[in-house]
């Protein structure tokens, strides 16, 4: 590469961030431009001053040798000689000169030249560099968010499966419950002579005053009537007796007998979490048989 004033204030880098200050650059390769040509133009001076000294020369060797007389002529000889070897000398040792400095300036320019590529050079690796550090970061965080929502997503799947197991539990057990209670009720009603009568209504006095009349009325049988198992002080809202016990209803006595092995629905309750800690078992009811009656024939003493 051929290094010139113009060459040297004209270059130009290519920016990259974080390099050199584009400023400061142009700054030193402007100086450095005028120092390259001060020394090519001192280097010109010097040779065009050495050329004439070594014309100055030829034309005096050229001139028509003069007749020795004597010592005189022998002393300007040799100064003239003394002088072209002194110019000679001087010529040369301006060219090594100018030649040592322009190649230091050469090296210098090129040093510096080689400093700056290196110096971007660094700056784009340092660049790549940190791309490739932030994506690489960017795709652990990524990954590791992926992980833990799929682990997340597993444990949920987990906790679901396991209350499904144990809903499933509770379902079996409180059905087995269920049926261990239609049985004994089953049971119960068998025992009862005349099986379950139809729920009454609940007992009233009888203050009406159709009733007091007819109370009034019969004040004169009381003695006739007081054996009569057929009336009572006390009646129900529809006259009927209060312990009365109606036939059994063969529809009832078929929907009990056939509780223990009809299947249950599967309802799965808004509170299933708290359906796990059930741990009281079902209250026992006890029906009152007929002959555990005081006068064992099914109503009050």
């Amino acid at each position: 590469m051929e290094l010139s004033p113009d060459s040297v204030s004209g270059t130009t880098f290519r920016i990259v961030k974080k390099g050199c200050d584009p400023e400061e650059v142009r700054t030193y390769l402007a100086q450095l431009a005028v120092s390259f040509e001060a020394m090519q133009k001192h280097a010109a001076a010097m040779e065009a001053r050495a050329r004439a000294a070594t014309a100055r020369l030829q034309e005096i060797a050229a001139q028509p040798a003069v007749a020795p007389a004597g010592p005189t002529q022998d002393e300007a000889a040799d100064s003239i000689s003394r002088a072209m070897l002194l110019a000679q000398r001087t010529a040369d040792t301006t060219v090594r000169e100018a030649e040592i400095e322009a190649a230091q300036i050469i090296t210098r320019a090129k040093a510096e030249a080689q400093i700056l590529l290196d110096s971007g050079q660094g700056a784009l690796n340092r660049m790549l560099d940190e791309a490739k550090h932030d994506a690489r970061k960017a795709a652990e965080g990524e990954l590791k968010r992926v992980e833990d929502e799929v682990a997340s997503m597993l444990a949920r799947r987990d906790f679901l499966l396991s209350d499904v197991e144990h809903l499933e539990q509770h379902i079996v057990t409180q059905r087995e419950r269920l049926r261990d209670v239609a049985s004994a009720l089953n049971d119960l009603v068998s025992r009862v002579p005349g099986g379950l009568a139809d729920l009454r209504r609940p007992l009233i006095s009888a203050v009406s005053e159709h009733n007091a009349d007819t109370a009034d009325s019969d004040d004169g049988d009381d003695d006739s009537d007081s054996d009569s198992e057929d009336t009572v002080d006390t009646v129900d809202i529809d006259g009927t007796p209060a312990w009365g016990m109606a036939p059994p209803d063969p529809a009832r006595a078929a929907l009990l007998a056939g509780a223990e092995h009809a299947p249950l629905p599967m309802v799965v309750p808004d509170n299933a979490q708290e359906l796990y800690d059930v741990t009281q078992p079902i209250p026992r009811v006890r029906f009152a048989a007929a002959e555990d009656l005081p006068d064992g024939s099914g109503r009050p003493g």
